[in-house]
């Protein structure tokens, strides 16, 4: 298991991608970092965007400039392709259609 500094403490990859699915936003920038360098997971920018800026959402104040950082890296399509996933990396849900009022 490959391990990983984060704050004060050492964790691994598993126990941050953990923390991060429960909205640890710590977790969800260190697990951005390490998806975007390749350190101990396949490089996926993608994936890293999603975890970034999720902890952009929740108020990380490194992850807005790791996120810049990312976004510099990425081609158009690529980029294009993760701002276009929903938060769970899945494209978001089309919204529901209207329903005709009855009287």
């Amino acid at each position: 298991m490959k391990i990983t500094v984060l704050g004060a403490g050492i964790i691994g990859i598993s126990t941050a991608w953990h923390l991060a699915q429960r909205g640890h936003d710590p977790s969800q920038a260190m697990l951005g970092l390490a998806l975007m360098s390749g350190m101990g997971v396949p490089i996926d920018l993608v994936e890293a965007h999603r975890w970034t800026a999720a902890a952009v959402r929740a108020g990380n104040p490194r992850a807005q400039q790791q996120l810049a950082m990312l976004e510099q890296r990425m081609d158009a399509a690529v980029l294009e392709k993760a701002r276009s996933l929903g938060p769970h990396g899945t494209a978001p849900a089309p919204a529901p259609a209207a329903t005709p009022a009855t009287s």
